[in-house]
Parts: structure tokens; C-alpha cells; sequence
């Protein structure tokens, strides 16, 4: 079962997205686990992105590096980058099992996206520092204040892409597969 978050953290979560990736001319910024569900999504209003889908896509990217990595004796690689033509998405775990996709376009630098992306990721864990969960399914700030709380479990996400994720890792465990 994933972490339970309060409406109270979600809203600071969208915030440090907003203020640090989309204001600074970032098209699309998510925080999601690695099962590709969202936990908060911030975009400028100017994409058309099926966003639920890339999400999917890139956690399993993700998870496809990491395995790569760790065949090349790496644990992992903390961060990926894909540069095209038009746009460029930022892959980077802001916390174990947990990623933060960042899509821009060709007019923001790599360097100044990198350190957008730094500031995002210490916000995001400062965030995540000053509420404590508990596993009941109550969630409170320090102050001991409780807010409704949302919980995301599998059973969340719909049934067409738990079946394109559970396809894209037998393929992709298929294509790691050691070769006798």
C-alpha cells in the first residue's frame, strides 16, 4: 500500500511544483511512484498530454535504467534525461520509489532545468519531513492538526494500465533476461 497524504501535503506538494518548475517554463511537472500513479501533477495549460499514460511509461523507463545500471554494477542512476527535437523530458527519484517527471521545451537549458529540478526535489522533501503518516489512514502535520486524508492504492489505478504496466515489465524482463 502507498503512503496516505493529506489534502493539507498535496496542496504544498502542487505548490512546490508550480512555483519551482511551471513559473520557470517548465510544460508539465508530476510527482508519481513507481508504479506510475500521480500523486500531484502541475502542467501550464498549453500541453495536450495523456499525462496518466506517460506517467506509466516513465516509471517503467525508469525502472528499465535502473535494472540496466545495476547489470553495469551502479545501484541505479539517480536522474535520466531525453532530449528530442521539440521537448525534453527530466526523470529524477526525488525519494526511494518515488520520481518526478519534468517535461520542457528546447528554450530551457539543461543546466538551469537541473537546477530547477534540485530546488523542486528539497522542497518536495522538505514537505514530505514535516508531515508524519500514520498507518491508520490519518495524516497529520507536526502541530498534530489531522486533515482528511486521500490514500492511493493499486486499486486506484484502472485496469487498462495495471495491464500495460504488468505488459511492459514482462517485456522488459524478457529483454533483461539472461541469454543461455
Amino acid at each position: 500500500m502507498l503512503p496516505i497524504y493529506s489534502e493539507k501535503q498535496i496542496k504544498y506538494l502542487g505548490r512546490a511544483l508550480q512555483n519551482h518548475l511551471i513559473t520557470k517554463d517548465a510544460q508539465f511537472a508530476a510527482l508519481l511512484d513507481l508504479s506510475g500513479s500521480i500523486i500531484v501533477k502541475r502542467d501550464n495549460g498549453k500541453v495536450n498530454y495523456d499525462f496518466e499514460s506517460m506517467a506509466v511509461l516513465a516509471a517503467s523507463n525508469f525502472s528499465a535504467v535502473k535494472a540496466i545500471a545495476e547489470r553495469i554494477g551502479e545501484a541505479q542512476f539517480s536522474l535520466l534525461f531525453h532530449k528530442g527535437k521539440h521537448g525534453n523530458i527530466h526523470l529524477n527519484e526525488v525519494m526511494r520509489g518515488y520520481l518526478l517527471i519534468t517535461i520542457f521545451g528546447k528554450e530551457v537549458s539543461v543546466g538551469n532545468l537541473r537546477l530547477m529540478v534540485e530546488d523542486t526535489v528539497k522542497q518536495i522533501r522538505r514537505i514530505n519531513r514535516n508531515f508524519t503518516i500514520n498507518k491508520k489512514g490519518n495524516s497529520s502535520n507536526k502541530k498534530g492538526n489531522s486533515s482528511k486524508s486521500i490514500s492511493q492504492t493499486s486499486t486506484d489505478i484502472p485496469k487498462k494500465k495495471k495491464f500495460i504496466f504488468r505488459r511492459l515489465l514482462d517485456r522488459l524482463q524478457k529483454m533483461l533476461a539472461p541469454k543461455s
